[in-house]
Protein backbone atom coordinates (compact mmCIF):
# COMPACT_ATOMS: atom_id res chain seq x y z
CA UNK A 1 0.00 0.00 0.00
CA UNK A 2 2.70 2.40 0.68
CA UNK A 3 4.84 1.66 -2.57
CA UNK A 4 1.69 2.49 -4.52
CA UNK A 5 0.97 5.39 -2.69
CA UNK A 6 4.65 6.27 -2.76
CA UNK A 7 4.42 5.37 -6.74
CA UNK A 8 1.37 8.21 -7.10
CA UNK A 9 3.12 11.04 -5.63
CA UNK A 10 6.14 10.25 -7.45
CA UNK A 11 3.50 10.71 -10.76
CA UNK A 12 2.28 13.51 -9.58
CA UNK A 13 5.71 15.11 -9.21
CA UNK A 14 6.91 14.12 -12.57
CA UNK A 15 4.06 14.46 -14.56
CA UNK A 16 1.49 17.47 -13.03
CA UNK A 17 0.30 18.24 -16.67
CA UNK A 18 -0.66 14.64 -17.04
CA UNK A 19 -3.43 14.25 -13.95
CA UNK A 20 -4.11 18.21 -14.47
CA UNK A 21 -5.68 17.31 -17.68
CA UNK A 22 -9.44 16.25 -17.99
CA UNK A 23 -9.79 12.91 -18.88
CA UNK A 24 -12.11 13.83 -21.49
CA UNK A 25 -13.30 17.60 -22.44
CA UNK A 26 -14.83 18.69 -25.78
CA UNK A 27 -16.58 22.18 -27.09
CA UNK A 28 -18.74 23.36 -29.39
CA UNK A 29 -17.96 26.23 -32.84
CA UNK A 30 -21.18 27.68 -31.37
CA UNK A 31 -23.94 27.76 -29.01
CA UNK A 32 -26.89 28.10 -31.41
CA UNK A 33 -27.14 26.38 -34.68
CA UNK A 34 -29.88 26.40 -37.64
CA UNK A 35 -30.88 24.06 -40.12
CA UNK A 36 -28.27 23.11 -42.41
CA UNK A 37 -25.34 24.78 -40.24
CA UNK A 38 -22.10 22.73 -39.96
CA UNK A 39 -21.61 21.65 -35.96
CA UNK A 40 -18.38 21.10 -35.24
CA UNK A 41 -17.40 19.11 -31.81
CA UNK A 42 -13.84 19.21 -30.92
CA UNK A 43 -12.02 18.32 -28.08
CA UNK A 44 -9.24 16.17 -26.58
CA UNK A 45 -8.34 13.19 -24.13
CA UNK A 46 -6.56 13.28 -20.80
CA UNK A 47 -4.90 9.87 -21.87
CA UNK A 48 -4.98 8.31 -25.23
CA UNK A 49 -5.94 4.63 -25.04
CA UNK A 50 -3.55 2.07 -27.02
CA UNK A 51 -5.97 -0.29 -27.88
CA UNK A 52 -7.46 1.87 -30.75
CA UNK A 53 -10.76 2.68 -28.34
CA UNK A 54 -12.57 5.07 -29.97
CA UNK A 55 -14.53 8.62 -28.90
CA UNK A 56 -18.29 8.16 -29.36
CA UNK A 57 -19.96 11.45 -30.17
CA UNK A 58 -23.86 11.55 -30.18
CA UNK A 59 -26.32 14.25 -30.52
CA UNK A 60 -29.72 13.56 -28.83
CA UNK A 61 -32.65 15.73 -28.98
CA UNK A 62 -35.17 14.59 -26.19
CA UNK A 63 -33.34 11.26 -25.16
CA UNK A 64 -33.57 10.33 -28.66
CA UNK A 65 -30.21 9.80 -31.12
CA UNK A 66 -30.30 12.24 -33.90
CA UNK A 67 -26.42 11.60 -35.10
CA UNK A 68 -23.65 9.70 -34.02
CA UNK A 69 -19.76 9.77 -35.56
CA UNK A 70 -17.04 7.75 -33.89
CA UNK A 71 -13.06 7.28 -34.25
CA UNK A 72 -9.82 7.19 -32.49
CA UNK A 73 -8.07 10.31 -31.05
CA UNK A 74 -5.38 11.96 -33.00
CA UNK A 75 -1.57 11.32 -31.86
CA UNK A 76 -1.91 14.51 -30.06
CA UNK A 77 -4.85 12.89 -28.32
CA UNK A 78 -7.40 15.21 -30.01
CA UNK A 79 -10.54 14.79 -31.87
CA UNK A 80 -13.14 16.67 -34.15
CA UNK A 81 -16.30 15.66 -35.58
CA UNK A 82 -18.56 17.29 -37.75
CA UNK A 83 -22.15 17.27 -38.22
CA UNK A 84 -24.52 18.64 -40.56
CA UNK A 85 -27.98 20.11 -39.31
CA UNK A 86 -30.34 19.06 -41.99
CA UNK A 87 -32.81 16.15 -42.49
CA UNK A 88 -35.44 14.39 -41.36
CA UNK A 89 -33.93 14.07 -37.64
CA UNK A 90 -33.98 17.46 -37.33
CA UNK A 91 -37.04 19.19 -37.43
CA UNK A 92 -37.65 20.17 -34.24
CA UNK A 93 -36.50 23.25 -32.18
CA UNK A 94 -34.75 23.06 -28.91
CA UNK A 95 -32.20 22.13 -27.06
CA UNK A 96 -29.90 19.30 -27.76
CA UNK A 97 -27.78 17.82 -26.24
CA UNK A 98 -23.75 16.40 -27.23
CA UNK A 99 -23.09 13.11 -24.98
CA UNK A 100 -19.25 12.20 -25.57
CA UNK A 101 -17.56 9.04 -24.34
CA UNK A 102 -14.22 7.47 -24.13
CA UNK A 103 -13.75 4.59 -22.65
CA UNK A 104 -15.54 5.08 -19.09
CA UNK A 105 -15.29 8.85 -19.59
CA UNK A 106 -18.08 10.77 -20.26
CA UNK A 107 -19.02 14.30 -20.95
CA UNK A 108 -22.14 15.94 -21.71
CA UNK A 109 -22.68 19.90 -23.49
CA UNK A 110 -26.09 21.31 -24.64
CA UNK A 111 -26.71 23.79 -27.65
CA UNK A 112 -29.53 25.31 -29.29
CA UNK A 113 -31.33 24.44 -32.94
CA UNK A 114 -33.55 26.11 -34.37
CA UNK A 115 -35.61 25.31 -38.11
CA UNK A 116 -37.11 29.19 -37.97
CA UNK A 117 -34.84 31.34 -40.02
CA UNK A 118 -36.77 34.42 -39.66
CA UNK A 119 -34.60 34.44 -36.04
CA UNK A 120 -31.50 34.06 -37.42
CA UNK A 121 -29.64 37.53 -37.94
CA UNK A 122 -26.45 38.14 -40.11
CA UNK A 123 -24.63 41.18 -39.67
CA UNK A 124 -21.73 42.53 -42.64
CA UNK A 125 -20.78 45.20 -44.50
CA UNK A 126 -21.20 45.49 -48.49
CA UNK A 127 -18.95 47.48 -50.92
CA UNK A 128 -20.84 49.71 -52.94
CA UNK A 129 -19.67 51.07 -56.32
CA UNK A 130 -19.64 54.94 -56.28
CA UNK A 131 -18.18 55.53 -59.63
CA UNK A 132 -15.69 57.84 -59.90
CA UNK A 133 -15.82 58.68 -55.96
CA UNK A 134 -14.25 54.71 -55.41
CA UNK A 135 -16.34 52.52 -53.25
CA UNK A 136 -18.02 52.88 -50.02
CA UNK A 137 -19.48 50.36 -47.24
CA UNK A 138 -22.98 50.12 -45.96
CA UNK A 139 -23.26 47.96 -42.85
CA UNK A 140 -26.24 45.90 -43.02
CA UNK A 141 -27.90 43.27 -40.96
CA UNK A 142 -30.86 40.56 -42.14
CA UNK A 143 -33.04 37.65 -41.19
CA UNK A 144 -35.24 35.52 -43.41
CA UNK A 145 -32.52 35.86 -46.20
CA UNK A 146 -29.76 37.19 -47.55
CA UNK A 147 -28.02 39.82 -49.53
CA UNK A 148 -27.17 39.46 -53.56
CA UNK A 149 -26.34 43.12 -54.21
CA UNK A 150 -26.31 46.42 -53.88
CA UNK A 151 -26.10 49.13 -56.25
CA UNK A 152 -26.81 53.22 -56.68
CA UNK A 153 -29.35 54.32 -59.48
CA UNK A 154 -28.37 57.59 -59.95
CA UNK A 155 -31.13 58.72 -62.41
CA UNK A 156 -34.08 57.25 -59.47
CA UNK A 157 -31.74 59.13 -57.11
CA UNK A 158 -31.36 56.18 -54.76
CA UNK A 159 -30.00 52.50 -55.05
CA UNK A 160 -31.46 49.14 -55.70
CA UNK A 161 -30.95 46.20 -52.62
CA UNK A 162 -31.45 42.42 -54.30
CA UNK A 163 -32.19 40.30 -51.94
CA UNK A 164 -33.00 36.43 -51.44
CA UNK A 165 -35.64 35.78 -48.73
CA UNK A 166 -36.04 32.50 -48.06
CA UNK A 167 -38.94 33.71 -45.34
CA UNK A 168 -40.75 36.54 -44.14
CA UNK A 169 -38.04 38.75 -42.76
CA UNK A 170 -36.37 42.60 -42.18
CA UNK A 171 -33.36 44.00 -43.19
CA UNK A 172 -31.78 47.14 -41.49
CA UNK A 173 -29.02 49.33 -43.66
CA UNK A 174 -27.05 52.27 -42.62
CA UNK A 175 -26.93 54.86 -45.11
CA UNK A 176 -23.93 56.80 -45.41
CA UNK A 177 -24.93 60.44 -46.00
CA UNK A 178 -21.82 61.40 -48.04
CA UNK A 179 -22.93 59.25 -50.78
CA UNK A 180 -27.31 59.12 -50.43
CA UNK A 181 -30.03 60.97 -48.66
CA UNK A 182 -33.55 62.37 -48.75
CA UNK A 183 -33.81 65.63 -47.46
CA UNK A 184 -36.10 69.02 -47.91
CA UNK A 185 -35.00 72.37 -49.41
CA UNK A 186 -34.44 73.39 -45.69
CA UNK A 187 -31.67 70.25 -45.59
CA UNK A 188 -33.57 68.46 -43.05
CA UNK A 189 -34.59 64.83 -43.41
CA UNK A 190 -37.46 63.40 -44.81
CA UNK A 191 -38.96 59.77 -45.73
CA UNK A 192 -37.07 57.74 -47.79
CA UNK A 193 -39.46 55.79 -50.67
CA UNK A 194 -39.04 52.28 -50.38
CA UNK A 195 -40.50 49.83 -52.85
CA UNK A 196 -40.48 46.38 -52.37
CA UNK A 197 -40.67 44.45 -55.87
CA UNK A 198 -42.24 47.64 -56.84
CA UNK A 199 -44.96 47.94 -54.17
CA UNK A 200 -44.57 51.24 -51.43
CA UNK A 201 -43.80 49.85 -47.81
CA UNK A 202 -43.34 51.70 -44.84
CA UNK A 203 -39.62 51.97 -43.43
CA UNK A 204 -38.76 52.51 -39.79
CA UNK A 205 -36.19 54.29 -38.97
CA UNK A 206 -33.67 54.99 -36.00
CA UNK A 207 -32.27 57.65 -34.04
CA UNK A 208 -30.71 60.29 -36.11
CA UNK A 209 -27.27 60.00 -36.97
CA UNK A 210 -24.98 62.34 -37.93
CA UNK A 211 -23.10 60.62 -40.87
CA UNK A 212 -25.67 58.21 -41.91
CA UNK A 213 -29.28 57.08 -41.81
CA UNK A 214 -30.50 53.90 -40.64
CA UNK A 215 -33.78 52.02 -41.94
CA UNK A 216 -35.21 49.04 -41.23
CA UNK A 217 -37.87 47.04 -44.25
CA UNK A 218 -39.62 44.58 -43.78
CA UNK A 219 -40.20 42.14 -46.59
CA UNK A 220 -42.52 38.88 -47.64
CA UNK A 221 -40.48 35.20 -48.56
CA UNK A 222 -39.78 34.74 -52.33
CA UNK A 223 -39.33 39.17 -52.37
CA UNK A 224 -36.36 40.09 -54.79
CA UNK A 225 -35.61 43.65 -55.04
CA UNK A 226 -36.26 46.69 -52.68
CA UNK A 227 -35.63 50.01 -54.08
CA UNK A 228 -34.43 52.84 -51.82
CA UNK A 229 -35.35 56.25 -53.22
CA UNK A 230 -34.08 59.83 -52.05
CA UNK A 231 -33.07 63.17 -53.20
CA UNK A 232 -29.34 62.43 -53.83
CA UNK A 233 -27.73 59.52 -54.76
CA UNK A 234 -23.75 60.40 -54.99
CA UNK A 235 -24.09 64.33 -54.94
CA UNK A 236 -21.90 64.37 -58.22
CA UNK A 237 -25.19 62.97 -60.23
CA UNK A 238 -27.29 65.78 -59.07
CA UNK A 239 -28.86 68.11 -56.24
CA UNK A 240 -31.87 67.58 -54.74
CA UNK A 241 -34.98 66.97 -56.99
CA UNK A 242 -38.06 66.79 -54.20
CA UNK A 243 -40.48 67.27 -57.82
CA UNK A 244 -39.07 63.46 -58.75
CA UNK A 245 -39.53 62.65 -55.48
CA UNK A 246 -43.50 63.62 -55.23
CA UNK A 247 -43.95 61.86 -58.88
CA UNK A 248 -42.43 58.88 -57.34
CA UNK A 249 -44.71 59.27 -54.95
CA UNK A 250 -47.67 59.65 -56.65
CA UNK A 251 -47.13 56.83 -58.89
CA UNK A 252 -46.58 54.42 -56.17
CA UNK A 253 -49.29 55.29 -53.90
CA UNK A 254 -52.18 53.25 -55.36
CA UNK A 255 -50.06 49.92 -54.75
CA UNK A 256 -48.40 50.85 -50.75
CA UNK A 257 -48.80 47.58 -49.15
CA UNK A 258 -50.11 47.03 -46.02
Amino acid sequence: MRIEIAGMILALVLFPAAFAQEPLAIETNSGTYFEGDTIVVSGSVGIRFSDGTPVIIRILSEGSQVDVYQGPPALDNGFAAHFIAEGPQWKKSGTYEIRASYGEYTKNIMFEFSTDHTSRSTEDTFEVDAGSRGTFDIKYSISGGTIKDMRIVPKNLGMIVEIEATDGGSMTLDLPREFIGAEAQDSKDIPFIVLVDGIEVDAIEAPVHSEFRTITIDFFEDDAVVDIIGTYAIPEFGAVMLIVIAGTAAMVAASRRI
